[in-house]
């Protein structure tokens, strides 16, 4: 509400200042967001309660899980499904020409600027996979959940959601070897399918999330084996090597 209530303010007070339509201002390009951000913590307090000893407490937390964070992510999964199907959202892939073409290109341009400016448009068109049409206003509402994603996995923005939903109920509800043996493999399914389905337009974010997700499960893992390994095992320093591998995530994550 705050958001909506600061946003409207001062996209009225651009309008009137500058006048035209502003359509980065529009609902939900600043609620989105924000309601993506607020759905992690929101999953982790209910897992808390779906993992507490009490079976009222356990019931109210599943009934809240599934009427709260699942519900609200099966509408948009709906809602987005039905708009790539009929065409409403629709991905336009990048073309991709031989280098000969390019550079039959390159000796007809005539200023060094033009040349520079032909050869900058062929290599996105290789490192960007492409970009979601924004012509239409479904597009316009529910660009901001999978701008970033490519027209064929169009779906995999849901894995990040899904991907907090069961990594909060598995550190909530589980403990011991279940716990570590969840969590290795929670981090393995993560980090096989930013490797197979390479979801994003950009191949370099392709490149910095795939190692990413390796780090974070070689981070996890190095935390879970002294659960599951023999006695002996223990003897290893697992704690400073998950924290190593967990700083070079951050680095990933960090990186622009």
């Amino acid at each position: 509400v705050v958001v909506y209530i600061f946003r409207r303010s001062l996209q009225c007070a651009l309008q009137r200042r500058f006048g035209g339509h502003l359509d980065f201002m529009d609902f939900p390009n600043w609620e989105g967001p924000v309601g993506i951000t607020l759905f992690f913590p929101i999953v982790d307090a209910v897992a808390a309660v779906v993992g507490s000893d009490c079976s009222g407490w356990v019931t109210l937390g599943v009934v809240a899980l599934t009427i709260g964070p699942m519900g609200y992510l099966a509408y948009i999964l709906r809602k987005i499904f039905r708009h790539v199907l009929t065409g409403r959202m629709k991905y336009q892939y990048a073309t991709k020409k031989p280098w000969y073409e390019v550079q039959r290109s390159l000796r007809k341009a005539g200023s060094t600027w033009m040349k520079i400016t032909i050869l900058s448009h062929e290599i996105s068109s290789y490192v960007e996979a492409g970009c979601w049409d924004d012509s239409t206003e479904e597009a316009k509402f529910w660009g901001f959940l999978i701008d970033e994603i490519r027209g064929d996995v169009f779906l995999f923005f849901a894995w990040a959601f899904i991907y907090k939903v069961f990594t909060s109920l598995v550190l909530w509800v589980s403990q011991g070897p279940p716990n570590a043996s969840l969590m290795i493999t929670l981090a393995v399914i993560d980090t096989g399918l930013h490797l197979y389905c390479r979801p994003y337009s950009e191949e370099y974010r392709n490149v910095k999330e795939g190692a990413m997700s390796i780090t974070n499960a070689l981070a996890i893992t190095a935390v879970a084996l002294p659960t599951l390994a023999a006695p002996g095992f223990l003897s290893l320093d697992f704690d400073v090597l998950a924290i190593n591998l967990a700083s070079y995530a951050t680095y990933f994550a960090l990186l622009t």
